[in-house]
Parts: structure tokens; C-alpha cells; sequence
């Protein structure tokens, strides 16, 4: 009898996919067999019906075996496997002078590849209308499931949950209005009361000044809803103020164009604030804007008793010297785990049919 073990740290679904590939690559199965029925490996297995069935979807993502009615669970040959191969698409706001979008592209591939699948990555330079064409494209064009990470100000909801009951639709980073589809999220609310919390209570500053992006997306609106709740359960409200700039729209922009023009006037404005209203701790929601705008300025002079903090995305990302010697206090994005898990659950609906809903927020991590 085949034994899996309970509390091993890799799950029964796995040890039985893993027990089955085995029989695969020693012979025991060969292409065209079929597997025993499903009732009859659990048995076997000692697990229940449910854990077998997640170990066939592991076996189908690996392109091991196909299910086909009147016939069960059939091992597949190498032509077989590789015509199980699906076709993702996936959509990103992220422009061209925004090398954040070759990252994410990168982890989507790579989350599919695991399971011999592929993906088309598309931007929509952060217009709704053209998420929206590329969406209806994609489906066209034979992609079977989509990702989406929403655009700025987003009124697409009602139209990919509709497109959600033909093909698989999931949502990454931002809740979309009027949208009931499975969404992965970074845990903004909980991150932004960490902040308020590590800066106003554990630190000990007396005034924290928070500079936002000034576009409206969710992740934006949690992270300010999250700072505020906690100074306010601190008894410290009217110590936090917040000021919002076009940090991504603009001035990241500009920079990724090498047009540097706006700096100094940014630096100038955020200069005068910290001084006026006499604060000494600082958050943006960006760091490249702390490296450019704060760090490689004259504004680093005025911030040298001032503790910065910002949220850092695990992306590939070369800061200065300059910024180094801010000792900027980090939150850090497990983006390309978001974007995985993204990809995993829409593979999931892809092969069960079965929408696995909810929302998914993911905790950031302090370095």
C-alpha cells in the first residue's frame, strides 16, 4: 500500500501527484493508460477524495494527465503533454518608461511555465479603454484565462466580471469596483497601521509627514486608511498629515525619460513643508522618488534628523549612495509572490471551472 504523511511540510495533494509521476516515469503508467478511479486511489492513498482531486490539477498543470469524458484520467505522451499547454493573457497599467512592467511580465511567465503553460503580457499604459480592447483581443486570439492588474481610476469592473463567465478573470494589486472576481492583494491597511505604529509609537517621532501618489487606486486609499487608524488609536490623528503629488504619472515618469526639470521644485516644496510644520518623520509611498527628489538633493541637508521611511517593491532596482546613507526604513512588496499566486488561481479555474473567488492580501514584510 502507498503511504502519505501527515504534517510532512509538502501536502498529501503533492506526495500523491509526486506517487503518480513516479508510476509515470518508471514505467508503471505509460501513455494512454488510464488511471485507477478516483475513489480507488484514495483508498490506496489513505487521503481524502478531495486531496485526490488536487492532485490530479497539479498532474494536469505538469501536462501528465488529461481527464476526458467516458474515459477518466489518461496519462499523457510528450505530443499529448505538449498540446495541453494553455495560453494566459495578462494586463499591466505599467508604461514604457516604467521598467516595472518587464518585471512583472517576468514572474507571470514564470509562474506559468511551472505547468507548461504561457502567456501573452500587454500593457495598457494605465488607459482603461485600451485594458479593456486588449482584454477582448486576448480572448479572441485564444487565451483561455486572463490577469489583470487594473488601471488607475478603473471602471472596467462590471465588464470583466461579465467576461468572467466565459473565460477566467483575476485581479492583482487593486480591488476593482463592481467587479465580484478572485483577487490577490498586498496587505496595504495592515502595512500602513504598521508604519504609523513603528514611526509614531515605537520611534517615538512627533510629527509624521506622508507623501502619497496621487492616483486613485485602492492600494493607495488602504494604505492611508491604515495610517490613519492607527494614529487615531494612538491618540496621535492630528499628528500625521498627508500631501499628495503625481509622483508615478510625472515625476517617475520624467525621470525614467532622463528629464530631471521638475526635481528641484519638488524637492523645494516637500523642503518647506518638513520645516514649517516641524516634522520629523517622513513616508512615501515610492522610493525612487526619496532617491531622486530627497536623497541626491539639497533636501538629504534638511532630512539628516528626520526618520524616512517608504515602501520598496522587491523588483530589481539600483539605488544611489546618496539614498543609502538616508538609512531608509523599509516596507517591502512580495510582489512576484502576488502575481504567482495570481497566476496559480487562475490556472486553478482554468482546469477545476470552478471560480475560487475571495479576496487574497498578502502580508509586506519590514526590513
Amino acid at each position: 500500500m502507498s503511504k502519505v504523511i501527515a504534517g510532512n511540510r509538502v501536502s498529501l495533494a503533492q506526495q500523491v501527484a509526486r506517487a503518480v509521476q513516479q508510476r509515470i516515469s518508471t514505467g508503471q503508467y505509460t501513455p494512454g493508460d488510464r488511471l485507477p478511479p478516483v475513489r480507488m486511489l484514495s483508498r490506496e492513498f489513505g487521503v481524502s477524495l478531495n486531496v485526490i482531486q488536487r492532485a490530479v490539477m497539479e498532474l494536469q498543470r505538469d501536462g501528465l494527465v488529461a481527464t476526458h469524458v467516458g474515459r477518466g484520467m489518461v496519462v499523457l505522451d510528450e505530443a499529448g503533454a505538449g498540446k495541453a499547454a494553455i495560453l494566459f493573457g495578462a494586463i499591466h497599467p505599467y508604461t514604457r518608461e516604467q521598467m516595472f512592467g518587464s518585471f512583472l511580465a517576468g514572474y507571470i511567465h514564470e509562474a506559468l511555465a511551472k505547468h507548461s503553460n504561457f502567456a501573452v503580457v500587454l500593457s495598457s499604459q494605465d488607459d482603461a479603454s485600451a485594458e479593456k480592447h486588449l482584454a477582448k483581443h486576448l480572448v479572441a486570439n485564444g487565451a483561455r484565462g486572463l490577469i489583470v492588474w487594473p488601471t488607475t481610476d478603473d471602471p472596467n469592473g462590471e465588464f470583466f466580471t461579465e467576461l468572467s463567465r466565459e473565460i477566467p478573470v483575476v485581479l492583482v494589486d487593486r480591488l476593482l469596483p463592481d467587479a465580484d472576481l478572485p483577487t490577490v492583494l498586498l496587505d496595504y491597511t495592515a502595512c500602513g497601521r504598521d508604519i504609523a505604529q513603528t514611526l509614531l509609537e515605537q520611534m517615538g517621532s512627533k510629527r509624521l509627514l506622508v507623501v502619497m501618489d496621487n492616483l486613485r487606486i485602492s492600494s493607495y486609499e488602504d494604505i492611508t486608511a491604515g495610517i490613519e487608524s492607527a494614529a487615531r488609536d494612538l491618540g496621535r490623528g492630528r499628528d500625521v498629515t498627508f500631501v499628495q503629488l503625481p509622483i508615478s504619472r510625472r515625476i517617475v515618469r520624467n525621470i525614467g525619460n532622463e528629464d530631471y526639470s521638475d526635481v528641484p521644485e519638488y524637492a523645494q516644496y516637500v523642503e518647506r513643508i518638513l520645516k514649517e510644520g516641524h516634522y520629523d518623520a517622513l513616508f512615501c509611498t515610492q522610493d525612487e522618488f526619496l532617491d531622486y527628489v530627497v536623497a541626491q538633493t539639497p533636501l538629504a541637508e534638511a532630512c539628516k534628523n528626520v526618520r524616512v521611511a517608504t515602501l520598496r517593491s522587491d523588483a530589481p532596482s539600483e539605488r544611489s549612495m546618496m539614498y543609502a546613507r538616508l538609512e531608509v526604513l523599509e516596507w517591502a512588496a512580495r510582489t512576484g509572490e502576488m502575481l504567482i499566486k495570481a497566476a496559480e488561481l487562475a490556472q486553478e479555474w482554468v482546469f477545476t471551472r470552478r471560480n475560487p473567488g475571495g479576496v487574497t492580501r498578502m502580508k509586506l514584510n519590514k526590513k
